[in-house]
């Protein structure tokens, strides 16, 4: 097993979001049914990233201006990388980068684009990057917002849900498109103890896949990358798991596959009854961003020692051995929560979250 000081750790969280702002806003929002449908039309992707970049900073305990740090700080944004995208096109071509934050000073920008499984390939590429020594500080942001291309595109393949969104629910019809931004700080666990900046979440595992395919979910390509993520090819296992934030948007198809496999891996792996949940019946799908929203939930979650819900799901899917729907939220102590990001296209990413002297308690436990 690898050290845990040797895993980036999250530092800074915000968001904009229907409902609320910052980890406290993202918190209340992923609670509240139909949430998505109270997103401001005035959101721009520009203006979204650049509040969140420079509120995940603040919140980080940097102050006003450039963090000062040994290699630097650097942004990966989410997005998707299509010219048509005013927001986003000038990262494509290495300009502007100072429209994220004053914070950020001229940090090196580099845009991330995997379809919905973007952030959980952002946040990978976040934590090489540190570990590489390339940067001390890597922000990771990404901003969804109404565009009427994706909508289309999306009708087009019958996804969109015409009454609410049920994640993991028998009577699931479809997803919703969300609207909001999401930003996180990692940083390598010496750096920010050195400077005080704390952080109890570390990223302890990330696996990422990409296995061109139609737009319908591969039950190999996916049990292949949560199977990566929790049996490394280190040899440094992580089989238990407290949780799964499930990527599941309430698609007939994709949530099934999704709990599927995982009831066969937590079959494989000795789970019993792990809870699953997802907040996209509460949020919506954020497309890009969806993992950065995904991770910033469950860090919350772990934070709170509390076990989110699924909004809308009224009549979970059939439970397992190995996994059960969460359809209350409850106490629980969450120590690892594994997130899961599945996008069009056969991209697939798996992000492993784990607090701060987990390895003590299991031998306390």
């Amino acid at each position: 097993m690898a050290s845990e000081r040797s895993f980036p750790v999250i530092t800074g969280i915000a968001a904009r979001l229907p409902g609320g702002d910052g980890a406290e806003g993202l918190w209340r929002a992923a609670s509240t049914p139909g949430a998505y449908a109270a997103a401001p039309p005035s959101w721009s992707k520009r203006d979204l990233l650049e509040a969140v970049v420079d509120e995940a900073l603040a919140g980080a305990g940097f102050p006003p201006g450039p963090p000062r740090t040994g290699t630097g700080v650097a942004v990966v944004v989410c997005a998707q990388a299509d010219a048509r995208d005013s927001a986003t096109a000038p990262f494509l071509h290495g300009a502007n980068t100072d429209v994220l934050s004053t914070r950020a000073g001229r940090a090196p920008v580099t845009v991330v684009s995997h379809a919905c499984a973007t952030g959980g390939f952002a946040i990978r590429l976040a934590a090489q990057r540190l570990a590489a020594g390339q940067a001390d500080v890597v922000v990771v942001a990404g901003a969804s917002v109404s565009d009427p291309m994706e909508e289309m595109s999306l009708e087009a393949v019958g996804v969109l849900a015409t009454g609410a969104v049920r994640p993991l629910d028998t009577e699931r019809g479809g997803m919703a498109v969300g609207r909001g931004a999401v930003a996180l700080v990692l940083e390598r666990a010496e750096a920010a103890g050195a400077r005080g900046g704390g952080g109890t979440i570390a990223v302890a595992g990330t696996a990422c896949l990409v296995k061109p395919s139609r737009a319908e979910s591969d039950p190999a390509a996916m049990g292949a990358v949560l199977r990566a993520v929790l049996s490394p090819a280190d040899g440094t296992g992580r089989t238990r798991v407290d949780a799964v934030c499930a990527h599941a948007t309430g698609t007939a198809l994709g949530d099934a596959v999704e709990f599927g496999e995982l009831a066969s891996l937590g079959e494989e792996l000795g789970w019993t009854r792990v809870p699953v949940f997802s907040h996209k019946g509460a949020l919506g799908h954020l497309l890009h961003t969806s993992a950065l929203a995904g991770v910033a939930h469950a860090a919350e979650a772990m934070r709170r020692s509390l076990l989110p819900a699924t909004p809308g799901c009224a009549a979970p899917l059939a439970e397992h051995p190995a996994v059960r729907v969460s359809t209350e939220r409850s106490p629980a102590r969450l120590r690892r929560v594994l997130v899961n990001a599945f996008g069009f296209g056969g991209n697939y990413a798996c992000v492993l979250l784990e607090t701060s002297g987990y390895e003590r308690e299991l031998v306390d436990d």
